[in-house]
């Protein structure tokens, strides 16, 4: 570091709406490694923000980044949320109604169509 250059580790989230999950069950694999790697015990989790400086993301990496980082929120718990969110947000529905609990499959259908 003797150029004055200040390095920063980079965490980068991919959105993708329910596909977002994926990037973040990485990180989560990630981080159990890295707890395996360093000895701790499997119940102690890590936050990702120990480890990182930064985070760049679109879309659903947004949400995920602010509950990593301002939320002080573990991988596990962010997934836990994200699945609760995920159910809500991302239900197939028309002028607010709940097409697939009315309808089932078919209302499952017409509302991812």
């Amino acid at each position: 570091m003797s150029d004055g250059k200040v390095e920063k580790d980079l965490l980068s989230l991919d959105g993708g709406g329910i596909k977002g999950i994926s990037s973040l069950l990485i990180l989560n694999a990630v981080m159990t490694r890295v707890r395996a790697i360093e000895g701790r015990d499997l119940e102690q989790e890590r936050l990702p923000k120990d480890y990182f400086d930064l985070a760049a993301r679109t879309s659903t990496g947004g949400l995920v980044a602010r509950m990593l980082f301002r939320l002080n929120m573990s991988t596990s718990q962010v997934i836990q949320q994200y699945d609760s969110m995920a159910k809500r947000i991302f239900a197939p529905t028309v002028f607010g109604l709940d097409l697939q609990k009315y309808l089932g499959g078919v209302g499952y259908w017409l509302g991812s169509s």
